[in-house]
């Protein structure tokens, strides 16, 4: 074999693994298309029988690295409701969603008010005096972010 054609051949060879490596490199960039994902969540009074007044009382953004906030209220008698409000993804852009419910665009939350008994029913509202903790998760099966958890200790004085 001559000189000129072991080059050739060594070269193609260089060229062909190059591309590989590339390619390869490239399928696992896009591999993960989720995003990290800005969490609004908003207090707001309920009447008696549990529907929404129509004013907030407060909102606290849970921006990517920041998963938990303390807050304390003075005890007022009222009965407040804490949810996910709006949701975005701050590195590609300023625009907030209303989450729908379903689907990839879902979280969980809970309520947890220390002091309660085991077997006893958490609250779904804020309003004793008490130690509060509100947790969201925005789920792991979203095609949209990535999974975390945030939480929101509420202390009612």
């Amino acid at each position: 074999m001559s000189e000129t054609k072991l080059i050739s051949i060594l070269l193609v060879v260089v060229v062909l693994v190059g591309i590989c490596v590339l390619l390869a490199f490239c399928e696992g960039q896009n591999q993960n298309r989720k995003m990290d994902v800005s969490i609004r969540i908003v207090c707001e009074e309920v009447d008696e029988r549990g529907r929404l007044c129509g004013t907030p009382h407060g909102a606290w953004i849970f921006t990517p690295g920041l998963d938990e906030i303390y807050i304390e209220r003075e005890y007022d008698g009222k009965q407040y409701l804490y949810y996910v409000q709006k949701y975005n993804f701050p590195r590609y852009s300023d625009e907030w969603f209303t989450p729908t419910g379903y689907g990839g665009d879902a979280f969980s939350s809970s309520l947890w008010k220390s002091g309660i008994e085991s077997g006893q029913e958490m609250p779904k509202v804020v309003c004793d005096k008490g130690e509060y903790c509100f947790t969201v998760n925005a789920l792991g099966i979203s095609d949209l972010w990535n999974e975390r958890t945030v939480k929101l200790f509420i202390t009612v004085k």
